[in-house]
């Protein structure tokens, strides 16, 4: 029982049923399965993926202001886009691969028996299977979190470089924190652009809507002051946030296992996590193939777990020191090895040549703060 078809949920569904993996029959659970949205996802990947055959848009370079101006060839990396319903409708598409029921319905409980797990709905369904794999989002709050506020403009001329995603540009008002804006370019005239602020503690009600207003206006003074964008029209707005935690324990009781963003596959130091969703998907698909349960997982380093503690400590206390340090991370000498250091995909060596260059002081402030990360890297196997 998949339950959520957000991007995890798809994203496994699509893999549980391109692989061998003995499931008789697969049942997948939302409020609106297979429904198409606005959403979409983006990231870089340097690795062919089952996702690959809808990418909407794809780019080779990156652009970063942050104390100058750098447009970056980010070989052997690509950054790409990929719509909600586009990925809806690959999964429904591959639907007669397997036995497969689409459920409509919330997912209130998941208990488990002796030789099963039931997902009761609020309908008061009850769907019985082997395993289940839980996307629901996580109740706890975030530790920090990244807010944004976009608009997808059109504009009377061309004002964009379609051939860069713009990732990092710090050129918007800092008011004591982290802020940039993000700009991805459809054509010379289309792109959507985003005012992103890193932003410590849970939501905070009218603080935030309070900011999400200096947020806009921000984003307009950008538009017209930073890129000059001119007369334009807006066609969609967005405001929205990507909760940044570390993550937790996957395995609940013996037959269930979180995914997705609750299971903490979203980068706490980036906000990124369409690739570690990708990666996670195969690598469920691939333990049920080898071993018959899903549990035989990839564990996350140790100290990679620590640098993410130690980056949400210093958004906390020192948010100043992170801006500097992407400034080292994105150049032309250094963009490479830090995508794959953000992708956790990184030797020790790699890492101590990066971590070595990034502005030391107050990371190490933070750092020495933190009792020294345990070695450990692949889950346990299931008993």
């Amino acid at each position: 029982v998949v339950v959520g078809a957000g991007l995890s949920g798809l994203s496994l569904m699509l893999h549980l049923l391109r692989r061998p993996t003995g499931l008789r029959r697969i049942v997948l659970v939302d409020p609106a399965p297979l429904h198409p949205s606005d959403a979409a996802w983006a990231g870089w990947s340097a690795r062919p993926r089952l996702v690959d055959e809808i990418t909407a848009r794809s780019w080779s370079r990156v652009a970063v202001h942050a104390g100058c101006e750098q447009v970056l060839d980010i070989a052997p990396f690509r950054y790409r886009l990929v719509r909600a319903g586009d990925l809806a409708a690959l999964t429904e598409r591959a639907l007669g691969l397997g036995e497969v029921e689409v459920v409509p319905g919330t997912a209130r409980e998941l208990r488990e028996t002796a030789d099963a797990v039931e997902v009761v709905l609020d309908s008061g369904r009850v769907v019985r299977g082997r395993w289940a794999f839980d996307s629901r989002p996580a109740a706890d709050p975030a530790g920090a979190r990244l807010r944004f506020t976009g608009r997808h403009v059109v504009a009377e001329r061309a004002a964009f470089d379609p051939t860069a995603v713009r990732l990092l540009d710090f050129r918007t008002p800092q008011r004591g924190g982290v802020r940039f804006v993000y700009t991805l370019p459809l054509d010379e005239r289309t792109a959507l652009v985003e005012h992103t602020a890193f932003r410590a503690g849970p939501a905070a009600g009218a603080l935030d809507r309070e900011a999400d207003a200096q947020a806009e206006h921000d984003l307009s003074t950008y538009l017209s002051g930073v890129l000059g964008v001119g007369v334009h029209a807006v066609t969609g707005v967005e405001t929205g946030q990507i909760p940044l935690r570390l993550p937790g324990p996957r395995r609940r009781g013996d037959r269930t296992l979180v995914i997705g963003a609750a299971a903490g596959l979203v980068k706490a130091s980036t906000g990124y996590g369409f690739e570690a969703i990708q990666r996670d998907s195969e690598a469920v698909a691939a333990s049920l193939t080898r071993r018959g349960h899903p549990f035989a997982l990839p564990r996350r380093r140790a100290r990679h777990r620590w640098l993410d503690r130690v980056f949400l400590d210093v958004l906390t206390a020192r948010p100043e020191a992170l801006r500097a340090a992407f400034d080292v991370m994105f150049t032309p000498q250094r963009v490479a090895s830090s995508l794959r250091f953000l992708d956790e995909d990184t030797s020790v060596a790699d890492e101590l040549r990066l971590v070595t260059a990034l502005p030391w002081t107050p990371f190490l402030d933070v750092a020495l703060r933190r009792r020294p990360p345990r070695r450990g890297r692949h889950a346990a196997p299931h008993p």
